[in-house]
């Protein structure tokens, strides 16, 4: 079985004295790196934040992916 991350890694670079976090660097996966350079990541409007429902958010997410920029977009629902 394959996995794979959307991070490659992280390292902390700087604490507080108390041990907090200040700066850390994070590496991304080739993966998640092509897709921003090449452009094919997905954006979100920013009103789906206020999407409180989860079956709301879905149904977006589902909308955004598969019209993309179409003005409509078709299927068939089994009853």
């Amino acid at each position: 079985f394959k996995v794979f991350g959307l991070i490659e890694s992280a390292e902390i670079v700087r604490e507080t004295r108390d041990g907090r976090m200040l700066d850390v660097e994070i590496t991304l996966s080739d993966w998640v790196f092509d897709a921003i350079e090449n452009n094919h990541i997905l954006t979100l409007n920013r009103q789906y934040f206020l999407l409180r429902k989860p079956l709301e958010r879905r149904l977006y997410e589902l909308a955004r992916k598969h019209c993309g920029a179409q003005m409509e977009w078709r299927i068939a629902f089994e009853i």
